[in-house]
């Protein structure tokens, strides 16, 4: 965008009245949970059970050390 004329901290358009901050792309998601809408939260027990889960990974790869 710069080598169009776009300065940083520059609104977007030609009368520069648009938005300076840039567009949040969001969580990345697990392959299960990718094609689930915006704003959609898992329940209870499906945040308990990935916390365990990524627990166990990252142990286990601290003990392949």
């Amino acid at each position: 965008m710069a080598k169009m004329g776009w300065t940083s901290g520059r609104g977007l358009g030609s009368n520069e009245h648009g938005i300076v901050d840039p567009v949040s792309g969001g969580e990345i998601r697990d392959r299960n949970e990718q094609f689930m809408g915006l704003g959609r939260t898992l329940d209870p027990y499906e945040q308990f059970r990935k916390q365990r889960s990524g627990t166990y990974h990252d142990r286990g790869a601290f003990h392949r050390k």
